[in-house]
């Protein structure tokens, strides 16, 4: 008993002796200068000055906090320990290799950010100056890599307590010398981006713009001096020049018309068609069954399957019910089916208001209406053929008949395209004036529609065969009454062509240069003349603005996954770009898009190169699987099969896999003048030349190269519901 009384007693007293020990003052200096990565600072404690990296002063600071801000032994061997469990539970970051801006190589496709804003458009120079990062009451050193007015790119030793989106301090001393007192002093910058390498931390920050005019200009003026001494740094500006070529390619080539409807469905208040989807609208009122689209089901469903029955009758059925997509495809007569779909959309009053600026300078009314139309767009719907895909999967007909039969009428505006980029050297005006069009040997007596001294638009019946960039002749009869002129056989070239409910809207380029200067002095004349009293025509500039809108949404809402195929160095077919979004989930499969690029040439085969003005697009079921998580992806499509028996061997393979995904893929050939007639993108890569004339060459080779267009429409669910459980 008293041994064991001894024992509690020597215990207590040496519990008493290392507390004692640890309270006592710690006289001991801290120089981690040498020993860690990080960028070491001076930091007075006491009376001993240390040398800290951020973490081990941070840490340090936390247990001062603790022992009423005494540097004691305790919180020094504290200290010690923390810091070496930090240590073995930090993971080095790996370095990633540096990716040219735009890739040509069949192994690594480059990926497009839809949904991503635009990158900043200020001219950023590669220049490398001091700076100074102040944060709480810690100061980094740093270099800049690049700068712009709004922002710069910089570089310090690895750091622990910089934080994305956190607002820092900076100075730029060097500048500050030839700069106005504190201009360039204690600044207010965010930080938008961090990479950690075992080397260094690069970090992205910007400042509002808004906030010190001076700077802004004493920062644009030294930028624009140091110009011609220092790189432009390229990459900004060349990915937006590819991300906007990207877009207005989907723009001119999407395969699925898009309706812009009220929240509660009962207005469609815009229609946009390109030169494929016209294709399903023109089937559809072939029928006449455009104007009966069973819009109202989407109040309940996020999408529909539509089908047109043999005696042309329409039936639909939610794509989530599994009974009604099967009571739906029991229909052996069946003749074409789409994919009905819903998104919610919303348009910023204020990008509406400053992007229609323009337009509200020449036509405020136009402007006024078209933004109170816009604000009122709350759902985009998009309309798919997908009976290739999906239209062989037919079920016996022991199922009972009950299906969804569409009898109400909708209204629907006129469609329009997408234009992202329109020039016009002359004024339009809205003249209605008869003529007489000769085309295909006929002479047809029209109205035009609006008028310039360099083109006109005019409406013929849709059955009337008329081919892009053919020549047709036109006569001015109201006008030949009038003047002693020859204006007859006026030479015109038919630069575009719209269909919309049995009608063709055709846009005519007069052939100025095989006129008589007579003819073109006439034009010029009688414009000029009345100008006073005629009505300028503004609905090209309003087109241009609201495409913009719209090509905005759809880059931040599309749900189909974008493929752009083009050719290497070598001429081979490769995946060169997949556009990703919010919704197309195109960043979570990038082993899938991996598949597909390796399987390039079975899946374009069919499109001869080079392509031609009049190559048509194709249309077919895509499909994946992947056995395992693990295991790469088996590509096969409708191309491929030898027959239906093999192509539904392949889609019961599919279903009892670990991964699975079906697609309706619409391949649109790139007409070889789109990359040319993009003269504004032309032109801005010529300016760009004189910085860097290799990046610019090779970025002219990337995009010229692009051949076809593919929009993969995902019917997964569609095909799972028809087929019902996985056997």
């Amino acid at each position: 008993m008293a041994d064991a009384d001894s024992r509690q007693k020597n215990q207590a007293f040496l519990q008493q002796m290392e507390r004692q020990r640890l309270q006592k003052p710690c006289l001991r200096a801290i120089d981690l200068r040498g020993k860690v990565i990080g960028e070491c600072q001076a930091y007075q404690i006491g009376q001993q000055t240390h040398y800290l990296d951020d973490r081990s002063y941070l840490l340090l600071k936390t247990l001062l906090e603790r022992s009423d801000n005494k540097f004691t032994v305790g919180v020094f061997e504290a200290w010690q320990k923390a810091r070496e469990l930090l240590d073995k539970q930090t993971t080095t970051p790996q370095a990633q290799a540096p990716k040219p801006i735009l890739l040509r190589d069949a192994d690594h496709y480059q990926k497009i950010d839809f949904s991503q804003p635009i990158l900043r458009r200020e001219l950023r120079l590669n220049i490398a100056t001091n700076v100074l990062v102040d944060v709480d009451e810690l100061r980094y050193h740093a270099t800049t890599i690049d700068m712009s007015v709004s922002g710069m790119r910089i570089s310090m030793r690895p750091t622990q307590y910089l934080q994305k989106d956190q607002h820092v301090l900076i100075s730029l001393p060097q500048l500050q010398e030839n700069a106005p007192e504190n201009l360039l002093t204690e600044l207010t910058y965010q930080i938008t981006s961090l990479q950690h390498t075992p080397q260094q931390t690069i970090a992205i920050i910007q400042r509002q713009c808004s906030d010190d005019i001076q700077l802004n200009y004493w920062l644009t003026q030294w930028l624009h001096d140091k110009q011609s001494l220092s790189v432009v740094n390229l990459d900004s500006e060349l990915l937006n020049i590819a991300n906007e070529y990207y877009l207005r390619l989907f723009c001119q080539y999407f395969s699925s018309p898009l309706f812009w409807a009220e929240q509660d469905l009962s207005n469609i208040l815009f229609t946009h068609s390109s030169e494929p989807a016209e294709s399903v609208l023109n089937s559809l009122e072939k029928v006449q069954v455009l104007n009966k689209l069973p819009i109202q089901a989407l109040e309940t469903a996020q999408a529909v399957l539509i089908q047109i029955n043999q005696d042309d009758t329409l039936s639909w059925a939610d794509t989530n019910d599994a009974v009604q997509i099967q009571q739906l495809s029991s229909h052996k007569a069946a003749k074409k089916q789409y994919l009905l779909r819903k998104q919610t959309i919303t348009f910023s009053a204020e990008q509406v208001s400053q992007t229609l600026e323009p337009l509200a300078a020449r036509q405020s009314d136009l402007a006024l209406s078209l933004a109170e139309k816009l604000q009122q767009c709350q759902l985009l719907l998009t309309l798919t053929d997908i009976s290739t895909g999906n239209h062989d999967f037919v079920k016996s007909d022991d199922i009972n008949e009950h299906e969804n039969v569409s009898e109400t009428s909708i209204s629907l505006p006129e469609a329009q395209r997408l234009s992202l980029y329109i020039t016009r050297s002359t004024e339009r005006y809205e003249i209605h004036t008869p003529i007489q069009l000769h085309i295909n040997q006929q002479q047809l007596s029209l109205v035009t529609n609006e008028l310039s001294a360099g083109g006109l638009s005019v409406r013929v019946p849709a059955s009337q065969s008329v081919t892009t960039g053919s020549r047709v002749n036109v006569d001015f009869t109201r006008w030949q009454q009038q003047s002693k002129l020859k204006l007859t056989q006026v030479p015109y070239e038919v630069r575009s062509q719209q269909h919309w409910q049995g009608m063709t809207l055709l846009g005519l380029r007069r052939l100025v240069e095989s006129c008589p200067s007579s003819i073109n002095t006439f034009f010029d004349q009688i414009l000029a003349e009345n100008k006073p009293t005629l009505s300028v025509r503004n609905d090209d500039l309003a087109l241009q603005l609201s495409s913009r809108l719209f090509a905005n949404q759809l880059r931040d809402n599309l749900a189909d996954v974008l493929l752009f195929f083009g050719l290497d160095a070598d001429n081979n077919r490769i995946l060169q770009a997949v556009a990703s979004t919010t919704n197309n989930n195109a960043n979570s499969h990038q082993s899938l898009w991996q598949a597909i690029s390796y399987a390039t040439g079975r899946i374009t085969q069919p499109l001869k190169l080079p392509i031609s003005d009049l190559q048509a697009g194709l249309q077919f079921g895509l499909y994946a699987f992947s056995r395992t998580t693990e295991s790469e992806w088996q590509i096969s499509s409708d191309l491929l099969f030898e027959d239906m028996a093999s192509k539904q061997f392949f889609i019961n393979r599919a279903m009892n896999s670990a991964e699975y995904r079906f697609f309706n893929c619409q391949l649109q050939p790139i007409k070889p003048t789109t990359w040319s007639a993009a003269a504004d993108l032309q032109q801005q890569l010529t300016q760009l030349r004189r910085h860097n004339n290799h990046k610019v060459k090779q970025i002219r080779e990337t995009l010229s190269s692009l051949f076809v267009i593919a929009q993969l429409t995902d019917i997964t669910q569609v095909l799972v519901n028809q087929f019902g459980n996985k056997s």
